[in-house]
């Protein structure tokens, strides 16, 4: 069977506040937490997207899919669907959407356990309340972004 190319991804988190943003590659199998793009009335920081967007050429785009954790459908899922359709148009790049269930559980504990080790997550010196929560949000996608390699390389 043929291998597949290598691929860049790129993720986001969205929320109303701010969207967590990720990258990461099918040779590495890694993801890197990039921090996150404010969002304020006039809708998301697209110059910061747009700035991560041309800097990685991704082959491919995640949008995270907020469901409940009893399986149904977040209230979020509408706003989400449409920043996805919107990134995928500024883009011109494929878009996945993904379960995010359980990513946000799985980055804290990872920051926990990182801090807990003296690395303070991604971020080497002491960080404000505020730049923790956007550490969170972006190493959210980068769980989104690892579990998507995991799955792709399964299928082959």
């Amino acid at each position: 069977m043929p291998e597949r190319a290598p691929r860049v991804i790129l993720a986001f988190d969205f929320g109303l506040r701010r969207i967590g943003i990720a990258a990461g590659n099918t040779v590495s199998n890694a993801a890197t937490p990039l921090g996150a793009a404010l969002v304020n009335t006039a809708g998301p920081d697209w110059l910061s997207i747009d700035r991560h967007l041309k800097h990685y050429d991704p082959d491919l785009l995640i949008v995270g899919r907020p469901y409940n954790v009893d399986g149904s459908i977040g209230t979020l899922e509408s706003a989400a669907a449409q920043f996805a359709a919107a990134v995928a148009a500024r883009s011109g790049r494929p878009v996945e959407r993904v379960d995010e269930r359980y990513s946000s559980l799985e980055a804290s504990a990872q920051l926990r356990q990182a801090r807990a080790a003296g690395t303070r997550g991604v971020f080497s010196a002491p960080i404000s309340m505020a730049r923790r929560r956007r550490s969170c949000w972006s190493a959210t996608c980068a769980v989104s972004v690892k579990d998507t390699v995991e799955e792709q390389q399964l299928e082959r």
